[in-house]
């Protein structure tokens, strides 16, 4: 490959990646920290209202807890943004699935942070529509057993 061509590819890989980067990753995260903070919240109220009480261990354990889900969104972007450059570089390889990684993954986090709060509300006693839990739920099990239905 010349070299025109590996600036072009490289220009195109990081236009790609900044235009990503701006219009989406920003939304997906502050999705989920939003969602973060509701559960720490809620992860709060219920700990000292129930039986199981709060303790800084639990507390702490929670914040690494969330510092790696936003550090997994952050690789699954990382990602993403490698593909683009491998394929723009002529490497061909198959993704068993047609969603950037980064995506999945923050709808992941966002449905999971989305069912830790209703089961938080929940433990103190707010009605919570089971509409809402059966499609959070489906929505989780889908994105987790996506492979095994490609099997």
């Amino acid at each position: 490959m010349d070299l025109e061509t590996k600036v072009k590819a490289a220009l195109s890989v990081a236009g790609a990646a900044i235009g990503m980067w701006i219009n989406n990753v920003w939304t997906y995260f502050f999705f989920a920290i939003l969602l973060m903070i509701i559960d720490w919240l809620t992860g709060l109220s219920a700990g000292r209202l129930t039986e199981k009480g709060l303790t800084s261990e639990k507390a702490t354990m929670g914040a690494h807890k969330k510092g790696g889900l936003l550090l997994l969104m952050v690789m699954g972007f990382i990602l993403d943004i490698a593909f683009h450059y491998f394929a723009a570089e002529g490497f061909r390889f198959e993704i068993p699935f047609n969603m950037p990684i980064g995506l999945l993954i923050s709808v992941w986090v966002i449905v999971t942070e989305a069912i830790s709060i209703i089961e938080n509300l929940e433990r103190i006693n707010v009605p919570i529509p089971r509409v809402l839990v059966r499609i959070l739920r489906k929505t989780q099990d889908k994105i987790n057993n996506s492979e095994e239905e490609k099997s």
